[in-house]
């Protein structure tokens, strides 16, 4: 298993390298001593379930998490973690469509940088589901510039 530490330009959490999981982020909710786990190509497919619960010991897949919120249609995960109580996804809208300036004629990929922060909520016999603790939070509209 090769995990992200922070250390030496690894991102924290981030899972590099393990044989029978795929690339993703991971992290625990110690309120609950869950091990969340959500697949890099979950963005892409826009798949259910949201995230996985993992077993702390084995890193087996051992259930699985739905968003009780409108998942957006094109987006790509950045980073996710925990404080031990609330889980904090952090994403990017991604937006195919240029915009020509009127007057430099550059052309500009909008690209919105959101966190949606989340509580972990165990509903028994009907599962697990993560529900927004507040309304998704805009954090940056970043603006690329391309000559055209």
């Amino acid at each position: 298993l090769q995990l992200g530490t922070g250390i030496n330009g690894t991102i924290r959490g981030y899972i590099y390298n393990r044989a029978d999981i795929e690339k993703g982020w991971i992290t625990l909710v110690d309120r609950s001593d869950k091990l969340l786990y959500r697949k890099q190509s979950s963005d892409e497919k826009h798949s259910q379930p949201f995230l996985s619960l993992l077993d702390r010991n084995t890193l087996k897949d051992c259930g699985s998490v739905k968003a009780e919120f409108p998942l957006p249609e094109s987006h790509m995960t950045l980073y996710l973690m925990s404080d031990g109580h609330l889980v904090y996804w952090l994403y990017s809208l991604k937006q195919q469509d240029s915009i020509t300036h009127p007057i430099t004629g550059e052309k500009s990929k909008h690209h919105s940088l959101y966190l949606q922060i989340l509580e972990f909520e165990d509903r028994g016999t009907a599962g697990y589901c993560m529900i927004p603790h507040q309304e998704r939070i805009l954090l940056q509209k970043v603006i690329s510039e391309e000559k055209g």
